[in-house]
């Protein structure tokens, strides 16, 4: 995945909440799995929100972070059948990756 436009572009096309703190991200042509990503979340008060975050899944019942290495690419069909996803959809968790091109 790559990332390179400028976060004022990227906080009007999203709208943003107008008083999110802008996160420390530089532009990237080359995101691989496991890598700090810019996300866009719901606050408590509904407002979206720019966050880093890290790119992966690691399930609660997962004893180290090896297994986000197989989570980051599930399919559509997986996210209410397989366990490492199906309780997070559940309880709403959910972010969108900020990215232009693949």
């Amino acid at each position: 995945m790559r990332l390179s436009s400028d976060f004022s572009e990227i906080k009007i096309k999203l709208k943003f909440d107008a008083g999110a703190v802008a996160p420390n991200f530089q532009a990237d042509f080359n995101m691989p799995p496991t890598a700090l990503m810019l996300v866009a979340i719901r606050s408590q008060d509904g407002k979206r929100t720019p966050k880093m975050m890290k790119w992966g899944l690691i399930p609660h019942w997962a004893k180290d972070d090896k297994i986000q290495y197989s989570t980051h690419n599930a399919r559509s069909e997986e996210f209410t059948s397989k366990p490492a996803f199906r309780d997070v959809w559940r309880r709403g968790q959910r972010c969108l990756l900020v990215t232009n091109g693949f």
